[in-house]
């Protein structure tokens, strides 16, 4: 009997250890490990940091004639030239030949225009008698157009004349109407109600008329200008014709544009090398050894007179304090012991939604500058506050409204557990690292990281790391 009550106590003290790990375990999962931190004094101001090109403020291409062979690139981009410095030599040989083949262009051109001179004269006679012609229709059509106007014109007014006659006249029978009733002269009486009667009919019918010959009045003038238009346009077009001298002119465009690049081939021919025009910093090439002309850009150059300028994007929190006549710190990117001082010159929204800020800083040349990264820093003023907070305590509830998680112990059935509550508060200040609040204790816990999402609640446990 001992030994079976001892080995019912082993069993009963071995399960309450295993549910007790087994509890220990689901406790383990179930919780959130959180980390914590207290509000604190402290001051707030915000670096903001990014990178741009150092570029030339003025740049200029330069342009050779289209065709040229070229037979030697001196520079490539990123170098320096000084005014005068060779930049590329165009084959003089291969010169020759162009300039051979541009004479015979020109020459034909020329034979074009003695053909072109020719035509015109023939055709001069021929487009005097049509524009004769074309004046005389459109004075015919010019009198007929006034003669039925005035057709119409004039039967309009002489129905208006009859319907003011007649309106006289029916006034003159009603008052001799209102005269014979009053005299109880019946009989003359009905025969003045027949006349007005027949008056009034009469009136009617001219009114009309007078519609009619008004409509007909407008439809004549709508005729009038249609024709008249059609006469005027077929004169003027006749009057222009082939414009006197017009293709002559356009082929000797041609000509002198012609004769203008053999002056510039023969110009490469005696000076093959293209210089630059002033110190500059070459920024694209676009021809090579061997390859031709397209007659656009040869090379791209910074004019280094005119300084230089780095632009720069910011997407960080504080970029709206960016304004223009604000100060920054520029050098190139890892050089921070060389920074210099220098105003934003200019301010645009970018982006899709316009959300990022972009600046613009003049910086004055210096050799070996242009064509380099730059590095902008900007820094923000700063602020004291009694409650500061690790940023990443900061959260968005759905009407934009910030909040924090702070700790929590409840005594239950089980003893003392901690969970997280949500508690709303007011950012005064923020950078990418902490924020200053209202609307929290000096000594509340607040949860800044944790091993999984975080809610209202929920039952939490604090760590000094996560893992």
């Amino acid at each position: 009997m001992k030994k079976k009550t001892k080995k019912a106590l082993l069993f009963f003290f071995t399960g309450m250890v295993l549910l007790t790990l087994l509890s220990r375990m689901v406790y383990q999962i179930c919780v959130i490990k959180v980390q914590v931190d207290t509000a604190i004094p402290g001051e707030i101001g915000q670096t903001m940091e990014s990178n741009g090109q150092v570029e030339g403020k003025e740049t200029s291409i330069l342009v050779s004639a289209e065709g040229l062979l070229v037979a030697e690139v001196y520079t490539e981009p990123g170098e320096e030239v000084k005014k005068g410095e060779p930049l590329y030599r165009i084959d003089t040989k291969d010169m020759e030949d162009l300039i051979q083949k541009k004479t015979d262009e020109v020459e034909s051109l020329k034979l074009q225009a003695e053909e072109a001179r020719s035509r015109q004269e023939q055709s001069k006679e021929e487009q005097n008698l049509s524009v004769g012609q074309a004046e005389e229709n459109y004075q015919k059509a010019m009198e007929t157009a006034e003669t039925v106007l005035e057709n119409v014109r004039q039967q309009m007014e002489f129905a208006r004349q009859k319907k003011k006659d007649q309106e006289t006249l029916l006034s003159q029978k009603r008052n001799e109407y209102q005269e014979a009733l009053l005299a109880g002269d019946q009989e003359k009486a009905s025969g003045l109600q027949n006349q007005i009667s027949e008056i009034e009919s009469q009136i009617e019918g001219l009114a009309d008329t007078i519609l009619e010959y008004d409509a007909a009045y407008s439809q004549a003038q709508i005729d009038q200008e249609a024709s008249v238009r059609t006469a005027r346009q077929e004169m003027e077009k006749q009057r222009v014709g082939i414009p006197e001298g017009t293709e002559v002119q356009q082929i000797q465009i041609q000509i002198d544009a012609g004769e203008m690049e053999i002056q510039k081939l023969q110009g490469y021919q005696k000076t093959p090398e293209v210089v630059a025009p002033y110190d500059a910093f070459v920024t694209e090439i676009f021809v090579t050894a061997g390859s031709r002309t397209a007659g656009t850009a040869d090379m791209v150059l910074t004019d280094v007179r005119k300084g230089l300028e780095v632009s720069a994007v910011f997407t960080q929190d504080g970029k709206e304090e960016l304004k223009e006549g604000l100060m920054v710190q520029v050098g190139l990117s890892g050089e921070k012991e060389e920074m210099t001082e220098a105003p934003i010159v200019s301010v645009a929204r970018t982006g899709d939604e316009q959300e990022n800020v972009e600046i613009k800083v003049d910086l004055p040349y210096q050799e070996g500058l242009a064509g380099k990264t730059a590095e902008i820093i900007f820094q923000t003023d700063t602020g004291y506050y009694p409650f500061v907070i690790d940023r990443r305590a900061l959260h968005l509830d759905g009407e934009e409204e910030y909040f924090i998680y702070v700790i929590k112990e409840e005594e239950t059935v089980m003893g003392k557990e901690t969970r997280a509550a949500k508690k709303a508060v007011t950012v005064l200040d923020k950078n990418e690292n902490v924020a200053a609040v209202e609307g929290i204790g000096k000594t509340e816990q607040v949860i800044i990281d944790s091993s999984r999402f975080v809610q209202e609640n929920d039952r939490v446990k604090i760590e000094e790391e996560l893992e």
